[in-house]
This record gives structure tokens, C-alpha cells and sequence, in this order.
């Protein structure tokens, strides 16, 4: 009983805050800027408060309260949902190799995250130009962003563009005790790859997808965003014999991980699916070419 009125003053607050963002918004927010600036203008700003501030503001204080049963199996959005299936492995020796590796196929290296890199890819989607290097948007495994992330661009621009995200699995968690979601990553990808891990390896799991469109809307914050390719696992086949063609591949094979992935991605565009397989690939080190190591 004390659970259910816990629960129902959670939504019950939830509810209150969502009527009274639509409120301030609709009878003050853009009355205000209204007043001040032609239609279009107010209309542009009030979209963008929303979408990008007030809308993730009330995502987290949600989150706050109602913490996400997060899955093994899929990178998260920083607001919890879950996103891109980790459909693919990689051992390698370090992360060098995993970057040299990558690059012999053909595969550029994602730049960080920064405001001038966020303008940069705004501008080569707008004007169709080339950025080989585009940065990704952040997805969350382990309890952190993803280590590092590739690409390959389709065209002259990062308009469509293969691309996935790796995380390094550690052979011990360095992570607080009470870091449960953590804690329980890295335990299931342990356990799940244990009999396949040498000591002198890293293993990589990443999560891959294909940007298939310029434009989408993420459904629960209404912002811009690439339109996806709804079949995971085809991208997961692309990387793969991407590496197989450029003969650094050892030797790989497919273990099950989980149930078949079904769910909404971030977008309106549709679901993300994938078979609840994750190929391992292991790197051949002979095949790949001098590389600057640490």
C-alpha cells in the first residue's frame, strides 16, 4: 500500500508539472516573446525552450524519482531511455590497435563533442558538405558515454553516415560498490564473453546504426535529429565485412545475448530491431599496420 501511494504521488507530481509547463508556456512564455518579436521569431523560441531546456529539464526530474530498469544489452540517452542495441564485440590489444584497425577499413574516428564541432556538422548537414570526422551524440553504457566512436560516411556530407559506438569492458569494475546499473553491465558482458577473453586482449562492445536521413524528431523531447535505419543488425554485418574485406579479422562468431530487440529508437521514424545476437570479432594484430603505441 505504501508503495502504490508512493507511485501515485510520483505521478501525481509528474502530472502537476507537465500541466504547468504546458500552462506557463502557452498563456506567459509565448505571449512574452510574442510581444516582443514577429510571429515567426517567437514561435522559432518558444519551440527551442521547450525542446531543448524545459522538456529535458522535466525528463530528469522524472528520471529523479523513477529510475530507468536499464537493459544490458542497449546503450541509454543521457535522460534514461533506452537507445542503440550493443550488437557487436571487439577484442583487440589496446585501444591503438582497435583505432588502426578501424582506420584499415576505411573508418574515421568520431571528434569530441564541442560547440564548435556540434556548429561544424549543423553547417555540412545544412550545406551538404563533407565531415568525415563528424562528432556523435552521447550514449550511455557502463555509466558513462562511449569510450570512442567510428564512421563512415555516405556521399559528400554526414547526412547518411554507418557509424558505431565502442565502450571498453574492464576485467575488474572500477566502479563505486553502489553503482548497481554499472556494476551490472560489466558483470553481463563479463560473464556473457568470459570463455573468449584473454588476459593480454581489451574486449569492445559497441552499438551500431545507420544514419539513413537527414531529419527526424526524437518523440520525447520533440528535437531534431538523424533519421535511422530501423535494422541494426544490417549495420553490425556492414562493419564486419568491412573488416573482413580489409583482412583483420581473425576470427569471429555469433553468441546470444539477450531477447531480439524491439523498441522505439529516439525518433519518430519508427522502431530499432535487432536479433539478440552479438558478433565477436577478434583482431588479427599481424594484419593490421604499424600503429604509435602509448
Amino acid at each position: 500500500m505504501i508503495r502504490f501511494l508512493r507511485y501515485l504521488l510520483r505521478r501525481s507530481l509528474l502530472f502537476a508539472l507537465i500541466v504547468g509547463l504546458a500552462y506557463f508556456t502557452t498563456f506567459d512564455l509565448f505571449p512574452y516573446i510574442h510581444d516582443r518579436s514577429p510571429l515567426l521569431i517567437a514561435l522559432l523560441a518558444t519551440y527551442i525552450l521547450l525542446a531543448y531546456l524545459f522538456v529535458p529539464t522535466l525528463i530528469r526530474i522524472f528520471r529523479i524519482f523513477d529510475r530507468p530498469n536499464r537493459i544490458p544489452t542497449c546503450a541509454m540517452t543521457g535522460d534514461g531511455w533506452p537507445s542503440d542495441p550493443v550488437n557487436i564485440a571487439i577484442m583487440a590489444t589496446d585501444e591503438q590497435e582497435l583505432m588502426a584497425g578501424m582506420q584499415q577499413a576505411g573508418w574515421h574516428v568520431a571528434d569530441q563533442q564541442s560547440l564548435r564541432n556540434v556548429l561544424h556538422i549543423v553547417w555540412a548537414i545544412i550545406a551538404n558538405k563533407p565531415y568525415p570526422t563528424a562528432p556523435f551524440s552521447n550514449l550511455y553504457l557502463f555509466g558513462r558515454k562511449q569510450d570512442i566512436g567510428f564512421q563512415l560516411p555516405v556521399g559528400n556530407s554526414p547526412r547518411r553516415r554507418h557509424h558505431v559506438r565502442f565502450w571498453r569492458v574492464t576485467q575488474t569494475s572500477v566502479l563505486q560498490p553502489d553503482d548497481n546499473i554499472a556494476t551490472q553491465h560489466h558483470g553481463f558482458w563479463r560473464t556473457l564473453l568470459q570463455r573468449f577473453w584473454h588476459k593480454e586482449q581489451q574486449l569492445w562492445v559497441g552499438a551500431c546504426i545507420y544514419d539513413s536521413g537527414p531529419l527526424d524528431i526524437m518523440w520525447r523531447n520533440g528535437q531534431l535529429n538523424h533519421r535511422v535505419h530501423p535494422d541494426a543488425d544490417r549495420e553490425r554485418e556492414f562493419i564486419i565485412a568491412s573488416l573482413k574485406a580489409a583482412g583483420i579479422i581473425k576470427h569471429s562468431t555469433s553468441i546470444k545475448s539477450g531477447e531480439p530487440y524491439n523498441r522505439w529508437g529516439q525518433g519518430l521514424a519508427g522502431k530499432i530491431v535487432s536479433d539478440g545476437y552479438v558478433t565477436l570479432c577478434t583482431f588479427d594484430h599481424t594484419a593490421i599496420g604499424q600503429h604509435t603505441r602509448d
